[in-house]
C-alpha cells in the first residue's frame, strides 16, 4: 500500500514541477488536432521529463498517435511509476497498462466540460487546469485515483489515463475506481495529500472532490476517508 500510495505523492510533485517550469500544468492530452482523443498521447506522457524520464520523452514524435509505428518502442516501454506496484501489466499488444488516471469531474461528458462548470474535474482532454481554478479548496479537490478495471495502455490519451464519475457504484463499479487493497484505494489531492477513500464512502461525498468548482461541502472525518501522511507534509501551491 505504501509503495502505491508514494507514486501519487510523486505525481503530485512532478505536476508541480511541470507548472513551475512550463508555467502550466498538462491538458489532458497531448494537442493534436489532426487525432482522436483515444489517439492522442496521454498527459501522462508530457510527466516524464519530470519523474526522470526525459530519454523516454525524447524518443516520442508528439506529432504522431500513441500507437503509431514511430511511438511503438517509446509507449511500450515499462515506467514502474505508472504501473501497477510490484507487477507490470500488458494488454493484448504488449503495451503496459497504466494504474492511475486523471479525474475528470462528474458525467460521461465530464472530461470535455469547460473550467468553469460545476461538473468539471481537475483533468478535461483540451484543457488544462491551473491551481488558481480549484475553488473548492486544494485539500478538497482529488486529482488522480487508483483504478483497477478497464485498465490502459498509460501512453494512450482517453478512457485509459483519465476518468469520469459516470455510474454508482464508484467504487469498485463501472468507472473502475479501486486499488486491490483491502476496504478502499488511493487518491491523490490537489494540496499533495494522499488519502485513502473507504470503499464505503458516500458517493454524494465522492463527487464532491472530483470537481474543482461544485461548492460542496466536504468533511472527510465522517465519511470513511483516512489520511495518509502521517510520513508527509502537504505540497504548498503558490
Amino acid at each position: 500500500m505504501k509503495e502505491s500510495r508514494n507514486r501519487i505523492r510523486a505525481f503530485n510533485i512532478a505536476l508541480r514541477m511541470q507548472d513551475e517550469f512550463e508555467k502550466g500544468l498538462p491538458p489532458g492530452t497531448v494537442p493534436n488536432n489532426a487525432l482522436a482523443i483515444e489517439r492522442r498521447l496521454s498527459w501522462q506522457v508530457a510527466m516524464l521529463p519530470y519523474i526522470e524520464a526525459v530519454r523516454l520523452y525524447q524518443k516520442f514524435d508528439l506529432t504522431k498517435a500513441w500507437d503509431d509505428p514511430r511511438n511503438r518502442e517509446a509507449s511500450s516501454s515499462e515506467v514502474p511509476s505508472f504501473s501497477y506496484p510490484g507487477s507490470v501489466q500488458r494488454d493484448g499488444n504488449g503495451y503496459p497498462l497504466g494504474y492511475y488516471v486523471g479525474l475528470a469531474g462528474l458525467g460521461t461528458d465530464g472530461p470535455l466540460l469547460s473550467g468553469d462548470s460545476p461538473r468539471a474535474g481537475f483533468f478535461a482532454y483540451d484543457r488544462a487546469t491551473r491551481w488558481s481554478d480549484v475553488s473548492d479548496g486544494l485539500s478538497n479537490t482529488a486529482i488522480i485515483s487508483e483504478v483497477e478495471k478497464d485498465n490502459g495502455p498509460w501512453a494512450a490519451g482517453g478512457r485509459p489515463t483519465i476518468r469520469s464519475l459516470t455510474r454508482q457504484p464508484y467504487s469498485s463499479g463501472p468507472d473502475g475506481l479501486g486499488g486491490g487493497h483491502a476496504g478502499g484505494w488511493f487518491m491523490g489531492f490537489a494540496d499533495g495529500h494522499t488519502w485513502f477513500i473507504s470503499e464505503k464512502v458516500d458517493p454524494k461525498v465522492l463527487e464532491a472532490l472530483a470537481t474543482i468548482r461544485g461548492g460542496e461541502p466536504v468533511n472527510k472525518e465522517s465519511i470513511g476517508i483516512q489520511q495518509s501522511n502521517e510520513w508527509e507534509s502537504p505540497i504548498v501551491t503558490k
